[in-house]
């Protein structure tokens, strides 16, 4: 990924990066939890919004996992919503509502 794209989207770009430290240790179910030092991972909005949605789960202590079948949920949950919003425009330009 460039350095534009990044400055772009740092949100997007740190999500990728908290994943791939899980998944490349991992840190994929409670027994494999590991903790945010561990990782390599600073506390970030990004890294609570993780929590948040249950894609990074607590596992007791310090310690947190990925939970693949969450992170797999939320992924197609975003293509399904951008699938509807491109058929509405589809629609809509069909019919000449634009």
């Amino acid at each position: 990924m460039s350095v534009s794209s990044k400055s772009w989207f740092p949100g997007l770009w740190l999500r990728k990066e908290i994943i791939e430290k899980f998944r490349q240790s991992g840190a994929c179910s409670v027994d494999l939890a590991k903790s945010v030092q561990d990782l390599k991972l600073k506390d970030s909005s990004v890294f609570r919004n993780l929590i948040r949605k249950g894609i990074v789960v607590h596992a007791g202590g310090k310690t947190y996992f990925l939970d693949e079948q969450q992170w797999l949920r939320h992924r197609l949950n975003r293509v399904k919503w951008g699938m509807i919003v491109l058929f509405v425009i589809l629609f809509a330009l069909c019919w000449g509502l634009f």
